[in-house]
């Protein structure tokens, strides 16, 4: 059954505000319109070989993905118009995300992570008494809307032993998938890098140790312990180097295996499609 668009908001401090839709304006908040909603910017990059003419296509580059929400705060009377304004405001930062979510009319939801890029203009040319209009510049320094989170695991009962890992992506951005396992004392765990084959023989991990490769940290570390035991450092920088394309929709089966296991050994990946658009 076909039901109305809708975008919530949930603020950093975890309260919800409909803002468009089903139970729009509930919390005294009700969104007009929205600028750079639907698609990122993506600004091709150019390549300009010497001694010759014009210029080569380069990489994409994704820039920060900014949103301009225009709304207006309302109440029936005057003190409650400032207490739906204080508590609109608790909701947002400029040092923290707060969470998009855009829901289809089929019911299916995207999420994306948003906050302030700066506080916005001051509209007093008059005394506010129930309503006041805003214009919020929001920014997504993580663009894309997530889909639901997809989940493989392998399981070997007797430790030791080779499977595979089902890995997929129906959005239309590339991701990185993240991996997680316990460790266990002389085990090692090899693991897909992307969908192609390659794999990552990870480092050693001491009894009940868990471990997690991110490789979309940037700027961070990508194989690290809750420990803190400098796992990427013993595996000498070395990287994962190949995301999951965009489109991958049938789930592809990827090498995974354990040696010098003796127990149980499992490794879970988890992937979270991107779409530039919150819907469709």
């Amino acid at each position: 059954m076909a039901v109305g668009r809708s975008i919530t908001y949930v603020g950093v401090d975890g309260a919800r505000w409909h803002l468009h839709g089903v139970d729009m304006g509930a919390e005294g908040v009700y969104l007009t319109s929205l600028a750079g909603f639907y698609f990122p910017v993506s600004v091709p990059l150019s390549q300009q070989p010497a001694y010759m003419r014009g210029a080569k296509p380069g990489p994409s580059k994704i820039d920060p993905s900014v949103i301009d929400m225009k709304l207006f705060t309302s109440a029936e009377t005057e003190e409650e118009w400032e207490d739906v304004e204080s508590a609109w405001w608790r909701s947002w930062s400029t040092e923290e995300d707060g969470t998009l979510i855009a829901t289809d009319r089929r019911g299916r939801r995207r999420t994306q992570p948003v906050r302030l890029q700066k506080w916005p203009s001051e509209p007093f040319d008059f005394e506010p008494e129930t309503e006041m209009e805003w214009t919020l510049p929001t920014i997504a320094y993580s663009p894309g809307w997530r889909g639901p989170q997809l989940v493989s695991r392998w399981q070997n009962s007797s430790g030791s032993g080779s499977g595979v890992l089902r890995l997929a992506n129906p959005g239309d951005i590339e991701i990185w998938p993240q991996i997680a396992g316990w460790g266990q004392a002389g085990v090692r765990v090899t693991v897909p890098d992307g969908i192609g084959g390659t794999t990552v023989r990870l480092t050693e991990f001491a009894d009940g140790e868990h471990w997690l490769v991110d490789p979309d940290m940037t700027g961070g570390v990508n194989l690290d312990t809750v420990t803190n035991t400098q796992a990427a450092a013993r595996m000498a920088g070395l990287l994962f180097q190949y995301p999951i394309p965009p489109h991958t929709v049938t789930p592809v089966d990827c090498p995974v295996s354990a040696t010098g296991a003796d127990t149980d050994t499992e490794v879970a990946v988890y992937m979270t499609p991107l779409h530039m658009r919150p819907w469709g």
